[in-house]
């Protein structure tokens, strides 16, 4: 009579046994997921600081057209077609404001390669009545859901930041103060 009580029991351990099993791969994967998004936003991350360090240490070196590097950089991030130099400056001598139109739609053209977009704005907290080549600029790199918008010489980087300096949550971007 033991025997006849027992029958199916083995089964329903069994697909208990496995249904616990599902939840635990379920939960690896998740987290397998979430590890693959972390690594690809520290990659985003670590380009966008290489090419804003980039834009800053040109704008240091050729700092006589350091408001043309601003114009040409978001010029590039809101044109529907991307412009490119008109001159090559490995090849030919420039004048500081041609070099930076190079040097400025070089940049801005690899980082969208990469999936970022580059933008310069005054730094928050900067008075309108210092003079351009004393005024902090601050470049902007956004990528996935996050964009830049306004005009070339006034850019909205709310989608990234408030007026006072601080991250939007949620955000994907980066900024970096150029002096």
């Amino acid at each position: 009579m033991n025997l006849q009580i027992q029958k199916g029991a083995g089964l329903i351990e069994v697909m208990v046994a496995l249904f616990i099993l599902v939840i635990a791969v379920l939960g690896f994967v998740a987290l397998q997921v979430r590890a693959i998004e972390a690594s690809q936003d520290s990659v985003f991350k670590t380009q966008a600081v290489h090419f804003m360090q980039s834009l800053s240490e040109s704008i240091r070196v050729n700092n006589t057209a350091k408001a043309n590097y601003a114009t040409n950089i978001n010029t590039y991030l809101l044109a529907s077609s991307k412009p490119t130099a008109t001159i090559n400056c490995n090849t030919t001598v420039c004048t500081p404001a041609q070099l930076a139109t190079f040097e400025s739609y070089a940049i801005a053209r690899q980082a969208a390669i990469q999936g970022l977009s580059l933008g310069v704005a005054i730094c928050p907290g900067i008075s309108a009545s210092t003079p351009v080549a004393d005024k902090r600029l601050c470049i902007f790199s956004v990528w996935n859901n996050t964009s830049l918008t306004g005009t070339v010489a006034s850019l909205n980087v709310a989608n990234c930041m408030s007026n006072t300096g601080i991250y939007v949550a949620s955000s994907n971007c980066l900024m970096m103060e150029s002096y």
